[in-house]
């Protein structure tokens, strides 16, 4: 029995069936994508031939905006690789570290073998600063890998 006055479409009042034929014809094809507006004034391009270097929206909400230059707690890096080449750059890097509030940076080599003990000892005037991980060897263990020099 219906607890519901009026008629009902297999189990479902008729209003909740009419909205979701409405959402099912919206889907598919009776709603288009929004058009960009382009902004009002002199010289502004036709939205289709606005480029996305020319493109600068204007917030249309106005809500506080926080700036934060550094962060309050001590920041750890999850995922950084082995850009730097020279002693000089690593230095640079933890001065950039020490603005910003970074305390310690993990380092992805994907570098094994001698390979990993160069990226290693390039960081280890750092080593509280950098957490330097290993990469993996993409051959069977019983073949010889470059890296090893083999």
């Amino acid at each position: 029995m219906n607890s519901h006055p009026g008629r009902c479409i297999r189990g479902r009042s008729v209003p909740v069936a009419a909205g979701c034929v409405l959402v099912f014809i919206l889907i598919l094809g009776g709603a288009r994508p929004a058009r960009v507006v382009a902004q009002e004034g002199a010289g502004s391009p036709a939205p289709d031939q606005l480029l996305l270097k020319d493109y600068r929206p204007r917030a249309i909400h106005r809500v506080p905006v926080t700036r934060v230059d550094r962060a309050r707690y001590p920041v750890i890096d999850m995922h950084s690789h082995a850009y730097v080449r020279t002693q000089d750059q690593v230095d640079a890097w933890v001065r950039t570290m020490d603005e910003l509030g970074i305390e310690r940076t993990v380092i992805l080599s994907g570098a094994t073998g001698g390979e990993f003990d160069a990226v290693l000892a390039r960081f280890a005037r750092h080593k509280d600063r950098f957490s330097v991980w290993c990469g993996f060897r993409h051959v069977p263990h019983h073949l010889p890998h470059p890296g090893d020099g083999g």
